[in-house]
């Protein structure tokens, strides 16, 4: 089965010790594009992507989320959020240190890890996760598991299995991920440990309600 992951640190505690799959890793915008091509039999893919594709899918009940504040899904603005209403020059770019015609840039992921302080020119750092929570009190929900529906129930549930087996294995050996991986984000052994441990990687009812509300919000 080849499976579609995201290279990023908060997804280590599924990929590290993920047995019995060929894992083919790339960034969010890319790793959707090629899930919804049917080049992949299952993921862990962006929220927005999944709902995108539909019914072709089935979620699985883990994914990437978090109570709060992420440390990783930063917003910074050199403007109050309200004055960004509306924007319409949304671009992918890479980070730009100071200019004058960015109003506001989005940053994820290990990146954002390593941009713990504001870039040059940006009064203000919104950490997305604790804005949405503020503002539904729901978790804020990133990315979902899913697999495509061609694939046979039997291989789903292998592959569910398999997913639970190595998020097992991955939340009991933390240090040992931040040992392999801190010196990828420039923070200590000590705040991966932290930073992944306030993830939540199963999802219950409060996930299941965070993602009916993302839809509808999507849809309205």
């Amino acid at each position: 089965m080849r499976v579609g992951g995201l290279p990023y640190l908060n997804s280590e505690p599924f990929f590290a010790y993920l047995e019995g799959v060929e894992r083919v890793s790339m960034m969010p915008r890319a790793l959707g594009a090629v899930m919804a091509r049917g080049e992949l039999d299952a993921g862990l893919v962006s929220l927005a992507d999944a709902l995108a594709m539909g019914d072709a899918l089935r979620r699985l009940p883990f994914g990437i989320a978090t109570p709060g504040a992420t440390g990783s899904v930063l917003l910074f603005t050199r403007k109050p959020l309200p004055a960004l209403h509306g924007a319409k020059d949304v671009r992918w770019t890479t980070v730009p240190e100071a200019t004058d015609a960015i109003d506001a840039i989005l940053v994820i992921g290990d990146e954002a890890l390593r941009r713990r302080s504001r870039p040059s020119g940006f009064t203000t750092c919104v950490d997305l996760g604790a804005e949405w929570h503020a503002w539904t009190g729901l978790p804020a929900v990133f990315a979902v598991w899913v697999v495509r529906r061609a694939v046979s129930d039997e291989a789903q549930t292998r592959l569910a299995a398999a997913i639970d087996a190595a998020l097992i294995r991955g939340l009991a050996n933390l240090d040992a991920i931040a040992t392999r991986r801190h010196g990828d984000t420039g923070i200590t052994e000590a705040e991966v440990v932290a930073y992944l441990r306030n993830f939540i990687y199963r999802f219950g009812p409060a996930e299941l309600r965070a993602i009916e509300e993302f839809t509808r919000l999507l849809a309205s």
